[in-house]
């Protein structure tokens, strides 16, 4: 028990890096969309590329080091996000011109990868 509780820690640990290193990564995007709008649209483009794609594999490692939950949805929603983030990342400047569509498809699936298990967890 005592093995399975530090590699729980080590996971979490190494997760939560990912998030506060994300985290960063928006602050910095904000400002310099402050800084230069018209050079922002084509660095918001590669943000949002970049996210996907990080975000699409740390749904994947989830689904891997989960131990009790785990959700096909998960790893069908990370392929796809690793998808489109590779797509956006590879062609920026094409992808300006459907970005939106590519968001409103990433946060409609993953919104409703969300809100699936939500009847299933129980209050206290």
């Amino acid at each position: 028990m005592d093995n399975t509780d530090n590699q729980i820690k080590k996971t979490v640990g190494w997760m939560k890096g990912l998030y506060i290193l994300m985290s960063v990564l928006y602050i910095l995007a904000g400002i310099f969309m402050f800084t230069d709008p018209f050079v922002g649209s084509y660095t918001l483009s590669l943000f949002i590329g970049w996210t996907m794609l990080f975000y699409g594999i740390m749904m994947v490692m989830s689904y891997f080091f989960a131990t009790y939950f785990k959700s096909d949805a998960a790893l069908l929603i990370g392929i796809v996000l690793i998808f489109l983030g590779i797509v956006v990342v590879m062609n920026p400047a094409e992808a300006l011109k459907w970005i939106g569509v590519a968001t409103g498809i990433a946060f409609m699936v993953v919104g409703t990868y969300k809100f699936i298990p939500s009847p299933l967890k129980r209050s206290a």
